[in-house]
This record gives structure tokens, sequence and C-alpha cells, in this order.
């Protein structure tokens, strides 16, 4: 198996991307004032921080079996910004560099991955973060599960894959009540690690969860395909 149903298959789902409301899950929600704006698209003329995150599905198939789909996420260290939360890999796009090559730099440096051992499908609509005032793209990308990960130990807590059938069991998706900024907060979350998964990345998540559903018959009718 190499990938190239799973390739063809979220090339198409990409392109013909069409959500009217993204990123509309997952949303922290104030308990004593208004909601905060909602993360759409920034306006262009938004002096944002440009920053990318990559969805990475890693694929096994195995003959006259259901196809393992995994999604990788990283604890990130203490010390950093965001520190000791889990995250998609990603970061800043460094002044004058295409958020592709960003993409595929964060990725070798966080997780050893080259440019060699993925193939990038297409992105997510920009996701952007009025508190700190960063645009994000989220990249989506492939890789075998042979493909040995390695964490960097300046940033990488931990590497997670996490098959992505488990997003879907409605047990891990639980909620609490936080303190942010010094407000209250509703914090919806996915409880599959001891740390929660929630904020930006769970809202990520939630709308490639989203996309992916209504054509997970198309995944696995792609996998069977390459029998």
């Amino acid at each position: 198996m190499n990938g190239a149903a799973l390739h063809t298959v979220l090339v198409d789902i990409l392109a013909n991307y069409d959500q009217k409301h993204p990123y509309n899950q997952m949303i922290p929600s104030p308990i004593e004032s208004a909601a905060p704006p909602p993360a759409f698209i920034a306006q262009e003329n938004r002096n944002y921080t440009p920053s990318v995150v990559g969805i990475i599905i890693r694929y096994l198939h195995v003959i006259d079996q259901a196809p393992s789909l995994e999604l990788v996420l990283t604890l990130r260290k203490e010390h950093l910004s965001h520190g000791g939360q889990i995250s998609f890999a990603g970061g800043r796009v460094d002044p004058g560099e295409e958020s592709k090559k960003a993409i595929l730099r964060e990725l070798h440096e966080e997780l050893g991955i080259t440019s060699g051992d993925i193939t990038l499908v297409g992105q997510l609509p920009n996701f952007y973060l009025h508190h700190s005032n960063h645009q994000i793209t989220p990249y989506v990308g492939i890789v075998d599960y042979g493909l040995s990960l390695t964490p960097n130990p300046e940033e990488v807590q931990e590497i997670l894959s996490i098959p992505i059938q488990d997003f879907f069991n409605p047990s891990l998706y639980k909620e609490s009540l936080w303190t942010l900024r010094n407000q209250s907060y509703r914090v919806p979350y996915f409880d599959v690690h001891k740390t929660p998964l929630w904020g930006a990345t769970a809202m990520i998540l939630a709308e490639w969860l989203k996309v992916y559903s209504s054509h997970h018959n198309d995944v696995m009718s792609g996998f069977k395909a390459q029998k």
C-alpha cells in the first residue's frame, strides 16, 4: 500500500471543501460576559502573525482488514509558548517564508519528518485567533505508518498517535469550568490523554473531523480499490 488511494480521496475532499461556518465547534465560552468573536478568516489588512500546523495522518493498510488511520499530535514542553498542552506540530512562519515551506520545516524540526516522508494533500481554511492575533494555516498531510517519528527534545514532550475513529466516541467529549485570562470559561475538550486536548487545537481538529466524517466511506472505498 503506497498511500495513492488515500492521497487521491483526501485531495478530492479538500478540493471540494465547502463549510459555510468553519471552526464553530469546541469553542471555550465565557460564563459572565459576551462570547468572543468567532475564529473565522482574518481581514486582509489585519496585521496578524502567520502560523502553520500539520494535521498529519498515519496510514496502515493490511489486505482484508480495515485500514488504520491515526492522527499525530504532540505534547509541548513546558517552557514553550502554550507549554504543557497538546497541539498539532507547527509554528510561526518566518518573514518572507511561504507557508508550505514553513510547515515542512516545522515538521522536520519537531518530528524528524522530511519533505520526502510526507505528502501534503491540501489545507483547511485559515483559522484566526483573536486574543493572540495569530492566523493559522492548517495543512493536511499523510505519512506511512512505518515511518519512525523522532521528537525534538527541546520542543516535544510526547508524540501522540491516536486512531481517527477514537475521536467519534462521544464519551471522549467532555466539558469543564476553567479560569482563562482572569475569566471563567466553559471549556469543551477531548479526553484522549491525561492532558486535555482543548482550545485552538481542538477547534481545528473538530473541523477536520467534520470534513472527514462526511467522506469516511469514500476513504474506506479508496483503500478497498487497492486490494
